[in-house]
C-alpha cells in the first residue's frame, strides 16, 4: 500500500496521529489535500454589496442630524422638525430625552 507524504514529509497520511492532529479535508477522486485561501481584500470590500449591508455610520433617510442612523426616518414631519429643532437647541438628546 503506498501513503502518501505530509508537507514536511515525515508522517504518512495514514497514520493515525497525523488523522487526529489535521484532519485534512480530500478530494474524493484523487485523494488529494484540499487547501483554502484565506480572504483577499476584494472579497472583504465586496461581501457588503452582495449581503446589501450598509456601511457603519450611514443614514439611509438622511434625516439624522450626525449622519448616523439614530431611528428618525419613523418620525412624522411635524415630528421630526420638532426633534430636530429641540436637539438644534440643545433640550433633547438624540434619542429624544430631556438634557438637564
Amino acid at each position: 500500500m503506498l501513503c502518501k507524504q505530509n508537507v514536511a514529509g515525515s508522517i504518512p497520511v495514514t497514520s493515525t496521529k497525523y488523522k487526529e492532529k489535521f484532519m485534512v479535508a480530500r478530494n474524493d477522486i484523487t485523494g488529494d489535500a484540499i487547501q483554502t485561501k484565506s480572504s483577499s481584500q476584494a472579497y472583504r470590500d465586496n461581501y457588503d454589496n452582495i449581503w446589501k449591508k450598509d456601511k457603519v455610520g450611514t443614514c439611509g433617510c438622511g434625516r439624522s442630524p450626525t449622519g448616523n442612523c439614530v431611528g428618525w426616518h419613523s418620525l412624522t414631519q411635524d415630528e421630526y422638525d420638532a426633534r430636530l429643532e429641540d436637539y438644534r437647541t440643545g433640550k433633547v438628546d438624540l434619542a429624544g430625552n430631556e438634557v438637564k
